[in-house]
């Protein structure tokens, strides 16, 4: 009888990835459109993760069962991060005509060390505290882009160790009153 093939964990992540960047050039115009829901399903990869500890789960899932479903989280998360990536400046600029008194930018050809030319954007607030937003939300997002996925992986591996130690207690209950 010859075994069942089945798909690793980083196989998953790999293949999200690569369709991920197949399907950039469409979600990106949707992405301008509704950012709160991929904002929504970035943050919803870790609670995911954590849902992944429920025994309900169990009868469902196998350890391999889990572990895919890691691969495709943090697939998913490493995805949103990139795409958040590439639109900071789109949402900076939205959020911040919306909600930051005075925002302004200006977008200018400039050069870097190589003297290839990039878009660099100078954007400002009028007031103090505006001005602290700006900078701050630029080092939130660095942390989110790198936590977010790092978060997801920690939570789902404590997921699949948890899984790992019930199934061990249920054995050895399981061997102690069969003896």
């Amino acid at each position: 009888m010859k075994r069942k093939r089945e798909i690793p964990g980083w196989v998953w992540f790999v293949i999200i990835i690569l369709i991920f960047f197949v399907v950039l050039p469409f979600i990106g115009s949707v992405f301008r459109r509704v950012p709160l829901v991929f904002f929504f399903l970035w943050i919803g990869c870790p609670c995911l993760a954590w849902g992944l500890r429920s025994t309900s789960l169990d009868e469902s899932l196998t350890s391999r069962g889990y572990s895919n479903a890691r691969g495709i989280l943090v697939g998913i998360a490493v995805a949103m991060s990139i795409l958040f990536f590439a639109h900071y400046d789109h949402l900076r600029d939205e959020l911040a005509d919306r909600y930051l008194d005075g925002y302004s930018v200006y977008y200018y050809k400039d050069t870097d060390e190589y003297g290839r030319p990039h878009r660099a954007a100078d954007a400002s607030a009028n007031s103090f505290s505006g001005k602290v937003i700006l900078y701050l939300s630029q080092w939130v997002m660095i942390g989110m882009y790198i936590g977010i996925p790092v978060l997801t992986w920690k939570i789902a591996s404590a997921s699949i160790q948890s899984y790992e130690r019930r199934k061990r207690k249920s054995n050895n209950r399981i061997d102690s009153d069969g003896v």
